[in-house]
């Protein structure tokens, strides 16, 4: 019954039905108004929102991009297909979860550049029954370098439990740490593609030996943005998200990604 410079809103505060949520109108920010530890993809102003000093109004400047990842041979009609849906970077498979390289990876990567996507990059499903974490790598990238492909991030693909993964935590991090160490001594930017869900069973929920490389997280949630990322394996932030998964577009089977920058 108190009066609210805003609206009421229902089903958000404890007690009774009379103890609403009462969200105030900020006019005078063209953004939103938030404390200012959250990740800002713009630039915060204070004076502009109500509460405290730490409660700054974040307009968001920065650009935001769409992308695919791609397991399948992608041609550069696909990848144009695509872009003329507004997507502009791919991250195509280079390397299959059975142990061998995805000789599809070079012409798709290729076929990528040809249709004017800004970025590519790779990702490597690796085998961790097959053992020897560094010779995939090296597999890996080598088939890459000996046809010619160019990209920009390595990215590991840390997901699957006991389908493919130990079921003891400190066998998957010493072959985790293979892999790192591997791409490193190639000098291959390196990133992580994995989530909570996946991560904690896998490596152990208080493992951070990933938490250096940028994050590239999946939340099927078909929202692009990091608005639901909750901090995980020492990730404070990610670089990446993969929001909708298996969506048939121009004719291919596609993951959805979102990013607020290419420069991850």
């Amino acid at each position: 019954t108190d009066y609210c410079p805003g609206s009421y809103l229902s089903g958000y505060c404890p007690g009774g039905n009379d103890i609403q949520c009462c969200e105030e109108s900020t006019p005078d920010c063209p953004g939103q108004c938030q404390v200012d530890s959250l990740i800002c993809y713009g630039n915060y102003t204070s004076g502009l929102c109500p509460g405290s000093n730490d409660v700054q109004c974040c307009e968001e400047t920065a650009q935001k991009y769409s992308g695919v990842d791609v397991s399948d041979a992608t041609s550069k009609s696909d990848f144009q297909c695509m872009g003329d849906k507004g997507f502009e970077f791919a991250i195509v498979r280079c390397y299959h979860s059975y142990g061998a390289p995805d000789t599809n990876a070079p012409s798709s990567i290729s076929n990528a550049y040809a249709a004017n996507f800004s970025r590519v990059d790779v990702y490597m499903f690796p085998c961790p029954d097959c053992g020897d974490p560094e010779g995939q790598v090296a597999e890996a990238a080598g088939y890459l370098a000996d046809n010619g492909a160019h990209y920009t991030t390595f990215w590991l693909d840390i997901e699957g439990g006991t389908d493919y993964w130990s079921s003891n935590i400190n066998t998957n991090q010493e072959f985790f740490t293979g892999l790192v160490n591997a791409a490193d001594s190639l000098g291959l930017k390196i990133g992580v593609y994995t989530s909570a869900s996946q991560w904690g069973p896998i490596m152990g929920n208080s493992y951070t030996g990933g938490s250096k490389f940028p994050l590239w997280y999946a939340h099927y949630d078909d929202s692009p943005t990091f608005s639901d990322f909750q901090p995980f394996g020492g990730w404070t932030s990610p670089s990446l998200k993969q929001y909708n998964g298996d969506i048939d577009l121009c004719n291919c089977d596609v993951d959805e990604n979102w990013s607020p920058t290419l420069n991850y």
